[in-house]
């Protein structure tokens, strides 16, 4: 069984939540590289700390 599925979460609600800007569980430096990364191009990630202590990342 997966992380996601242990702590009853759905992976692609992670990826929307990527997709829409929303980085999760990020310090606010990684937050504003990934801002920095919206107008110069390059990778993007996010951080989600699931209800189980485990933390997701979502790479782009």
């Amino acid at each position: 069984m997966s992380e996601c599925a242990v702590a009853e979460v759905a992976p692609i609600t992670l990826f929307h939540r990527h997709q829409a800007g929303d980085w999760g569980d990020l310090c606010e430096e990684d937050w504003a590289a990934n801002e920095s990364a919206l107008e110069k191009g390059g990778r993007l990630f996010s951080a989600y700390d699931l209800p189980t202590a485990v933390r997701v990342w979502v790479i782009t």
